[in-house]
């Protein structure tokens, strides 16, 4: 279960990362984890979805949420963005500890169920072992490193370096630094959500203490000590 947790906080950080690329700092990301994970776990447990399609279905719904935030944060920049993402996901935060229904009130969503595949001439498989959630885990940390490898060396990280440098330059040149700063947020938002999914069907609760300023703090301490340069550096930290 350890090795699951530190896997989940891989992507955390990784994710996180990529929207420092934009040279915008957030203290809003594990409330966006926590997006990801209500979603999935109401998608499956109070709507009945199968839990394959309610944790991508988190993260699309953890996407399309910071594509709204996107409209009044990015009117802000550095220390007043860092206090904008600090409210609003403050402002999340506590509508899922005031509404008993459907967010289940302080004490959150609990049975959430685990995901289950069963393969001819194998049988059921049982992701709440974890042992098996692990491989799980695993295979979607990989997945979620090579996207921002890939997204970081193309075009677009490019892009994002230069708005992270020289914003003013990008935009003389044509670049449109809103729409660049909204995509890699909400990409990183995705795999957050993803990330929150995969800890909310692991552990099968989830509950606003788990998404608090204080873990938001633990996710900068690995991001600023390992480095923003590499991907590795967040994965050390």
């Amino acid at each position: 279960m350890f090795l699951s947790f530190l896997l989940i906080n891989i992507i955390v950080a990784v994710s996180y990362r990529f929207i420092t690329l934009t040279g915008e700092w957030s203290l809003g990301h594990v409330v966006m984890m926590g997006v990801g994970g209500y979603a999935s776990a109401l998608l499956a447990k109070k709507l009945g979805l199968s839990v394959w399609l309610a944790m991508p279905l988190g993260g699309l719904a953890t996407a399309a949420l910071a594509f709204l935030l996107a409209f009044p944060l990015f009117r802000m920049k550095g220390f007043y963005f860092l206090i904008g993402s600090f409210a609003a996901g403050e402002a999340i935060r506590r509508t899922w500890n005031h509404f008993r229904d459907p967010f289940g009130g302080p004490g959150g969503l609990v049975y959430i169920p685990s995901p289950e595949l069963e393969l001819p001439g194998v049988g059921l498989i049982d992701f709440g072992d974890p042992r098996i959630y692990y491989f799980l885990t695993l295979a979607v940390v990989l997945v979620s490193i090579v996207v921002f490898y890939r997204l970081e060396k193309s075009r677009i990280g490019l892009t994002l370096h230069a708005i992270h440098w020289q914003d003013s330059l990008a935009e003389s040149v044509g670049i449109n630094i809103w729409r660049y700063k909204t995509l890699a947020f909400c990409v990183a938002s995705f795999f957050v959500g993803l990330a929150g999914a995969l800890l909310g069907h692991h552990i099968t609760v989830v509950n606003p203490p788990q998404f608090s300023l204080a873990i938001m703090l633990y996710v900068l301490v690995w991001v600023i000590v390992g480095g923003t340069r590499t991907i590795a550096g967040p994965i050390v930290g």
